[in-house]
């Protein structure tokens, strides 16, 4: 029998990193209903290592995650993080769900999130071209 997100929850969110990051490897592999929207939360997490391991589950599960608006809303709020590996991963999956709207993509200044738009992601993948460089 497969865990609920209920019952991964409290381990998101424990006092040690290993532990989280165990959380995150279990939530993927177990992609419970809730998943997309509690993986989306953790790049808020303080340890680089979950973070890390919340993005690459999301984009491993970006093609079984229904875009639902809660999932949506923690990816828009992914792109204000300081973590490059997390934002691109957080617009890559907003691209391929089609959640973000036009003004999250559009050019500095008019985006929803200000800088949050292309040119504000510009060098998460090492360049200044912006997020739609691959």
């Amino acid at each position: 029998m497969e865990p609920e997100l209920a019952s991964l929850e409290p381990y998101l969110t424990d006092l040690d990193a290993s532990v989280r990051r165990t959380a995150v490897s279990v939530l993927t592999e177990a992609a419970p209903a809730g998943a997309g929207p509690a993986l989306a939360g953790a790049p808020a997490d303080p340890d680089a290592g979950v973070r890390s391991a919340a993005a690459t589950s999301l984009r491993e599960l970006v093609e079984t995650l229904p875009p639902e608006p809660a999932l949506g809303d923690a990816l828009v709020d992914a792109l204000g993080v300081a973590d490059s590996l997390v934002r691109t991963a957080a617009l890559d999956v907003l691209r391929v769900l089609l959640l973000g709207d036009a003004g999250l993509f559009a050019a500095p200044g008019r985006g929803r999130r200000g800088r949050a738009g292309r040119a504000g992601l510009a060098g998460a993948c090492g360049c200044r071209q912006g997020a739609g460089c691959r």
